[in-house]
């Protein structure tokens, strides 16, 4: 048996809204696999900056340092394993190690859906502890869902690399601002440290990720923000931690973008665990 402690280390689904917003670059220690009906969004990974809309896939390997930025609200399947999970059941030569996004047509889509909602139905149902009958079931169920991607991998790879070199100057940039976003930043600094003039760094960053250089600023400050609130950090130290020179224009700031201030949304989700 597994015990109920670990089992989540070990293999985990669930289906999840997700709304218009974008994650720091972050890494799991587990892999994980995010499949999309319908939706938008840029991946930026160590290969470069990715972009899907309508029905998708996003595998993330494990310790891969990723963000990703949703640009419509909707409603993802997360499955989040261990990358032995799988050993005994799919060879090793067909077992996904490397980041890759993929779009789905709608057969696909249909058939990796079905599976993930027999996946959640058995994970849901399990016993508790779990068996090794337990464990054997979401096994089969995620090999038989890798195995439906095989053939959309298939004709991604037919493609051309999808990639410039202006792709990667922009994705050096988000990994910049990302590592000094507790320090004051302005556009024009930005293009200073990149020798890159004001105006196409603006021009640039807005047609690769769709939001210009501030608001990605700002989503990256509101998303350590409430992680900071969610640890019982005051809001000046949030402030702080943001970037922010003042606490009351960060309250400004927060309640703007996240629709309560940063007090009422502490205590709202103190004690959390945000990623």
């Amino acid at each position: 048996m597994v015990s109920e402690l670990n089992v989540s280390e070990i293999f985990h689904i669930d289906c999840r809204p997700s709304g218009q917003s974008m994650t720091k670059f972050h890494r799991h220690n587990v892999d994980e696999l995010v499949i999309v009906e319908h939706g938008a969004s840029k991946v930026l990974v160590e290969q470069g900056i990715f972009r899907e809309s309508g029905a998708y896939a996003i595998f993330y390997p494990r310790s891969a340092a990723h963000q990703q930025i949703n640009d419509l609200p909707h409603e993802q399947w997360c499955i989040n394993y261990q990358p032995g999970f799988l050993d005994g059941v799919m060879p090793q030569e067909e077992m996904q190690k490397e980041f890759f996004m993929v779009s789905l047509d709608a057969v696909e889509v249909w058939r990796i859906k079905r599976l993930c909602e027999m996946l959640l139905d058995a994970y849901t149902a399990r016993e508790k502890p779990p068996t090794e009958a337990n464990c054997r079931r979401w096994r089969y169920l995620l090999a038989a869902l890798l195995n439906e991607l095989a053939e959309p991998l298939k004709r991604r790879d037919a493609l051309p690399w999808p990639h410039t070199s202006i792709d990667r100057v922009i994705h050096n940039i988000c990994r910049y601002i990302d590592t000094h976003i507790a320090e004051p930043m302005t556009l024009d600094s930005i293009a200073k440290a990149f020798f890159i003039s004001r105006s196409k760094l603006a021009r640039r960053f807005h047609e690769i990720l769709g939001i210009t250089v501030g608001e990605y600023i700002t989503g990256l400050r509101m998303d350590r923000a409430k992680r900071e609130l969610a640890r019982g950090r005051s809001v000046q130290e949030a402030a702080e931690l943001c970037g922010y020179s003042t606490a009351g224009y960060f309250i400004k700031v927060f309640a703007r973008e996240v629709g309560m201030t940063p007090a009422k949304y502490r205590a709202s989700v103190r004690g959390q665990k945000l990623l």
